[in-house]
């Protein structure tokens, strides 16, 4: 009866652990947007299984911004770096960000999406952080727009955010021990 029962026990836990979910979807409203604005929506979705990273460097994961409609940056957490996939360079209004990690082993990994205060340059963050992989908690002159909290294999995309004309950077973090990388700029121009 004992043999029966652990029995049970592991045939319902294969079964659940096999089921799968539809990726969850969540819905941002800004805090001083108009009525009338549309209302932005954020998807969790996985990253293709063609994006899996691969110890061959000539493989590089597919750019999640292809196919996107208007503006959209893609920001990426990979083993030893953070970067921007698209232009350095957009106009103000509406964007499409993504965040993804391709940063298997860990558990969770964050990416923060700042503006910098007007005067500030990304020379000023790298300065405030330091080389990749230090720690260092943010700056007051940068204020969080948008972030992701990310497990292995994960990408967020954060649809119809409105960006003002300013420097705006990209930090990746390691969440289990608070490591840092800086992704390269994105200057927002009126």
């Amino acid at each position: 009866m004992k043999n029966a029962f652990f029995l049970l026990v592991a045939l319902l836990l294969v079964t659940a652990c096999a089921t799968t979910q539809s990726a969850p979807t969540s819905t941002i409203l800004p805090t001083d947007a108009p009525s009338s604005t549309p209302i932005p929506t954020s998807t969790i979705t996985p990253i293709p299984p063609t994006a899996t990273a691969t110890s061959t460097p000539t493989t590089p994961p597919p750019i999640l911004c292809e196919g996107v409609e208007g503006t959209c940056v893609e920001f990426r957490f990979e083993p030893g770096k953070c970067s921007r996939v698209g232009p350095e360079f957009i106009p103000a209004g509406e964007i499409t960000l993504i965040f993804s990690n391709y940063v298997y082993g860990v558990y969770e990994s964050g990416i923060e999406f700042e503006i910098l205060d007007e005067g500030k340059t990304w020379n000023d963050m790298r300065r405030y952080i330091g080389r990749d992989g230090s720690y260092a908690s943010p700056p007051k002159w940068s204020v969080d727009v948008s972030n992701a909290v990310l497990f292995p294999g994960r990408n967020y995309t954060s649809a119809r955010d409105r960006l003002t004309a300013g420097t705006y950077i990209a930090v990746c973090a390691t969440l289990d021990n608070h490591r840092l990388w800086l992704a390269e700029q994105l200057v927002v121009e009126e």
